[in-house]
């Protein structure tokens, strides 16, 4: 057995080297004012380069990271290993499938998912509707890559390894190698895009350790921090005196969150003020604070609520609360409309499905069977959007079918994506 463990320990040690020789290479010739240290859990420091003729993504060695098991905590067991555990059925691993399978149906040759165009793979007899913003393809790619990489689908693993590696390739394009952001800098949802772009190269890079998705995650990390307002949380655009926005700062705390735990620079205290905007704007009474109303339902609010407590490991004030904001979820389960549309916008089903998880017991089962029966009944059966979802609810209206198609795998992948996070005291 322990011969079996040096091999192992070697065989890794060798890829560690390989990937690193070829990133090093990759980068000599760039000038060292353009380099930024990145310290990861692997304990390695590597470079990162400018923008240029050969951006290190247009190589091989993106893929030639460690293929291995993500570490158990609050990310759980992923790369597919923990799919046996309660909570799915047999036709949901058929439904997640399907959703895998129509979206890498509907990806471009460049890597991007298109959300207004990617209809284009169609036949014209039998062209999908559902039509997202012109302008939301950054995030429309990341949710996408964020269902796969779920599934256990990484640069190096898993059925969909190909399309994984060439969405990140395309995020990467869409980098600035400088300044770390990702998307132009006039986007609406700059940041809200950003935060999800960032945190697909922090799941990426903790499932592989690879030295170039390192310094990727690390820019935007960095850019992303960078990017607060004045109270510590951040607005959807990035503007100047822009409103904070809920949604954008929950993506940016789980970006911020995974990169910690996969041994990325980031500064704690960074969390706790992110920890005491929510507490502010999304816990009042019920957990039903009016801020953000316009755009982040008072279900999803309460939702985030339980959610974020757990992911800062912040008690909440009372039992009774929790108890109310439970009892609250419960009261607006997922249910779906006889047309197959979610009756509700998915990412309130997501963002409930994970608060849900966490809470577990009888609260968690008459939820995810809720969840579960919802989604099937609304999956779309035939033809071009076989395995999709239709686009309903406020934001999945904008922002199209591959938005909704990736929100609904991820719903399904929650219970064996995530492991359950302690409970504070």
């Amino acid at each position: 057995m322990h011969a079996m463990k040096n091999f192992r320990n070697a065989r890794r040690t060798s890829w560690l080297a390989i990937c690193g020789a070829s990133f090093l290479l990759l980068q000599a010739p760039l000038s060292a004012h353009s380099s930024v240290n990145t310290e990861a859990s692997a304990g390695r420091h590597m470079q990162e380069g400018k923008q240029g003729k050969s951006s290190p993504f247009d190589e091989p060695s993106i893929a030639c990271g460690i293929a291995q098991p993500a570490k158990t905590g609050w990310t759980g067991g992923r790369f597919g290993k923990r799919k046996g555990l309660p909570g799915g059925s047999s036709k949901t691993k058929l439904a997640v499938n399907d959703g895998l399978r129509w979206l890498k149906e509907h990806q471009d040759e460049d890597g991007r998912w298109d959300a207004d165009q990617f209809m284009n793979h169609d036949p014209e007899s039998d062209r999908c509707d559902g039509l997202g913003r012109a302008n939301h393809d950054l995030g429309t790619t990341a949710l996408a890559l964020l269902a796969f990489l779920g599934d256990g689908c990484t640069t190096r693993e898993g059925k969909y390894k190909t399309e994984v590696l060439r969405g990140l390739k395309w995020l990467r394009v869409q980098q600035d190698f400088e300044m770390g952001r990702f998307g132009a800098a006039d986007n609406t949802r700059l940041l809200h895009d950003h935060a999800l772009a960032t945190l697909v190269m922090c799941e990426a890079f903790q499932f592989s350790y690879n030295p170039i998705l390192a310094a990727s995650a690390q820019k935007s990390l960095d850019f992303l921090i960078a990017s607060r307002n004045t109270d510590g949380a951040w607005s959807a655009s990035g503007q100047p005196h822009a409103e904070t926005d809920l949604s954008t700062s929950h993506w940016a705390l789980f970006a911020l969150k995974t990169g910690y735990k996969s041994g990325l620079k980031v500064d704690l205290a960074i969390l706790a003020d992110v920890g005491e905007w929510l507490e502010k704007n999304s816990v009042a009474g019920l957990g039903l604070a009016t801020a953000t109303a316009t755009t982040d339902s008072k279900e999803a609010m309460a939702a985030l609520a339980l959610l974020h407590r757990r992911m800062l490991s912040n008690p909440p004030a009372t039992l009774d609360e929790k108890d109310q904001l439970v009892t609250f979820l419960l009261g607006t389960l997922p249910t779906s409309h006889g047309d197959q549309s979610p009756e509700k916008d998915l990412v309130y089903w997501y963002n409930g499905s994970y608060a849900m998880f966490q809470v577990g017991g009888e609260a968690w089962d008459e939820w995810n069977r809720a969840m579960k029966s919802a989604l099937l009944t609304s999956q779309r059966s035939e033809g071009s959007a076989k395995g999709s979802w239709n686009p309903r609810g406020s934001r999945s209206e904008t922002e199209g079918r591959v938005y909704a198609t990736a929100m609904g795998v991820l719903c399904m992948e929650v219970h064996y994506r995530y492991a359950r996070i302690p409970e504070p005291k």
